[in-house]
């Protein structure tokens, strides 16, 4: 009998699911930010060590700029839908403050939609919100991201101006105005 009642136990322990969840905490931080040199006051969150920005908030900070966006949802495809250089439609609740209390939170499940053409960013979902990394936005837009140690703020800029121009090294195979770099360099003239 007790070899029966140590089985049975055994077979629904067996059967009845684990399931693991991590749950990620998120931590309410102050940042100031400087667009195009006019500071601007809004809650981000900490999450594993890096801020995350509201993504409305960003488009709302950039609307009237040249790298504007606009931001929209498409519950039938569960899809973040941006649309580059368009104005940027407010739906309420832009740089409202978040309170001082950390949340849980996860990744967001959503697809992310930009011109057309499905992307991958890190993203995560608080109440109802999705929070992206500014930098990964900034290449993405095309707008420059820099820290300013000394005043502690964040600098984006959305004129094309030298200061915002990144050098990127070109590598092999990487396509450059619709022709892909060559292995060898092209032979040319000799100077002498």
């Amino acid at each position: 009998m007790k070899k029966m009642f140590a089985f049975m136990t055994a077979i629904m322990l067996m059967a009845v699911p684990t399931v693991t969840t991590f749950a990620i905490n998120a931590t309410p931080t102050a940042s100031i930010i400087l667009v195009d040199g006019t500071e601007v006051k809004v809650t981000t969150y900490n999450i594993d060590g890096y801020n995350y920005f509201k993504l409305r908030d960003i488009a709302y900070m950039l609307n009237g700029t040249e790298k504007q966006f606009d931001v929209t949802y498409n519950g039938a495809l569960d899809s973040i839908v941006l649309t580059s250089r368009q104005s940027y439609t407010p739906v309420g609740g832009e740089m409202t403050a978040v309170g001082s209390d950390m949340k849980e939170t996860s990744a967001t499940s959503s697809k992310i939609i930009k011109d057309g053409v499905e992307i991958e960013m890190a993203a995560y979902n608080i109440d109802g919100n999705n929070y992206f990394k500014l930098r990964e936005l900034g290449e993405k837009f095309d707008f420059g991201v820099d820290y300013d140690e000394a005043t502690q703020s964040v600098r984006l800029s959305t004129n094309d101006t030298d200061e915002n121009i990144s050098i990127k090294r070109v590598e092999e195979g990487d396509d450059l105005f619709g022709i892909a770099v060559p292995s060898a360099p092209i032979p040319g003239p000799t100077v002498y």
